[in-house]
């Protein structure tokens, strides 16, 4: 994923310290911001007007021409998007000084053209392209740009939704506008709000036009009317189906059509892992930076692995997960960890010993849960047995094979690690713990971050396969995915 307030963000969801104002200039969050900060840039100057196979050939050979020296001639596939109506989530500035007949109007970027139709922007008259359409915005977010043009400012109680707005967020999913898809609308303003009058007319609008929530947010304060998070639906291509709630102002992937195709690449690389040693389900899999479960719950359902235990920061995106895993029958096989991923690699995993082994089970003999937070970290999911653990004689639990850490008081044997990190890629304490695995999963939205990453690695793991994954049409951004397998004079670290 792409994002530059990272997915380790303790931002709090019910405030909101970034100044509205600033985001004037939005067509879309940008890709190196997907978690909701706002940064005061031309964002459509990223969309290239050139042919989108032409940009994808492009930037595709620019990053296989960084990574060529660390892959060691290893075949990058390049997986394509949609190019037109993939993302679910745009920002827009508001004009409310163009003679339109409506409320408000929607614009990005500075005009630079001839014949532009040109607003009032934040640096005085004339500054800002007014847009009917946003031909990158899915169907959801196109069809919920027109309601509130026509709709904000209807009724005697508009001016409480229309006065002081500057930005709008729209979040739709891929099942496309309501009622056949949810929308969460974000409304954001440049000075404070009565909440009881802002309310009661959010939910007039709210209602009329079928969103699944209006949030409004001003500086300290943030209004939910309704529901602040949409249900997106991902299927892979072996025929399930996940549901995930996506919070709004929090990270989640934009491009749901390429989500699917990475959920995709990932479960086959998994499955590939497992199947070269004949260990389907016997390891478990460590994932960090896990956000709201986005691969997660795919991977503990693709029969690779054991359980799945993920890692994140963000409390709203652990809140996500932790509701995603159970809403998808995946909870009994996945662990969701609040820390930051530099505290959890050094604080909590801790190769296991005869002696701790014997200590867990004794407190499983004695009824004992393991519930206590460890080193200071929050700890959220499942620590009981499951159908995979067998219990001994004197009724404790067995380890399953090879066990390599006990976490929150149970004993893991991890074997793969798969990491998403921001665009700065892994940080030193994190890096240097992911060579103790025998395969890493790695998802890159910086090229020249992940051949750092993969230098860093390079005396233990090489580079056995990747694709890149073009999240971001028309833009110079993409992802990249790689597994990197250890080298035959690799050995566990005691």
């Amino acid at each position: 994923m792409v994002k530059g307030m990272t997915k380790e963000s303790s931002t709090d969801v019910h405030t909101t310290d970034a100044a509205p104002g600033a985001a004037v200039l939005h067509g879309l969050d940008h890709p190196e911001h997907e978690g909701g900060e706002v940064i005061a840039e031309d964002l459509v100057s990223f969309i290239d007007p050139r042919d989108a196979a032409d940009v994808l050939r492009e930037k595709a050979a620019a990053a296989k021409a960084a990574l060529a020296p660390v892959c060691n001639g290893v075949t990058i596939d390049v997986v394509p998007s949609p190019t037109s109506h993939w993302r679910q989530r745009c920002r827009f500035g508001v004009s409310h000084h163009r003679d339109s007949g409506n409320a408000i109007d929607f614009f990005v970027e500075r005009a630079q053209a001839p014949g532009d139709t040109l607003a009032d922007g934040p640096d005085g008259p004339d500054t800002v392209r007014v847009i009917d359409s946003f031909p990158i915005a899915s169907a959801a977010v196109t069809v919920t740009m027109r309601l509130l043009r026509q709709e904000i400012g209807v009724g005697p109680a508009a001016t409480h939704l229309v006065q002081n707005l500057c930005t709008v967020g729209i979040h739709g999913t891929q099942a496309g506008p309501p009622p056949e898809g949810d929308v969460v609308v974000s409304l954001f303003y440049s000075q404070p709000l009565d909440p009881v009058r802002w309310m009661a007319a959010a939910e007039v609008l709210r209602v009329k036009c079928g969103f699944a929530g209006v949030v409004g947010r001003a500086k300290k304060a943030r209004l939910v009317c309704g529901r602040d998070y949409v249900v997106e639906t991902l299927c892979t291509a072996d025929g399930r189906v996940y549901t995930y709630r996506q919070t709004e102002g929090h990270f989640s992937n934009p491009n749901s059509h390429i989500a699917a195709l990475t959920l995709d690449w990932l479960c086959e690389q998994s499955r590939r892992i497992t199947a070269d040693v004949g260990s389907q389900g016997q390891f478990d899999l460590l994932e960090m930076f896990c956000g709201n479960g986005n691969h997660t719950m795919a991977l503990a359902g693709c029969g690779a692995f054991r359980k799945v235990v993920g890692v994140e920061i963000n409390s709203v995106l652990v809140a996500a997960a932790q509701h995603n895993i159970q809403a998808n029958g995946v909870g009994d096989r996945c662990l969701i960890l609040r820390a930051p991923s530099a505290k959890f690699v050094t604080k909590v995993m801790k190769k296991s010993s005869v002696a701790a082994l014997k200590s867990l089970a004794a407190k499983k003999r004695a009824g004992h849960a393991a519930e206590e937070e460890i080193a200071g970290l929050s700890i959220h999911g499942d620590t009981g047995a499951t159908a995979n653990e067998s219990t001994d004689a004197d009724g404790g639990i067995q380890c399953p094979a090879e066990p390599t850490h006990i976490v929150e008081g149970n004993p893991y044997c991890f074997r793969t690690v798969l990491v998403d990190p921001p665009r700065a890629g892994l940080d030193d304490a994190t890096r240097s713990h992911v060579r103790r695995y025998r395969n890493i999963l790695y998802i890159s939205c910086n090229p020249a971050a992940l051949r750092r990453d993969i230098e860093g690695l390079a005396k233990t793991h090489a580079v056995k396969s990747a694709a890149i994954f073009d999240h971001f049409p028309r833009t110079p951004h993409l992802e990249t995915a790689v597994h990197l397998a250890a080298r035959p004079s690799w050995h566990e670290p005691d």
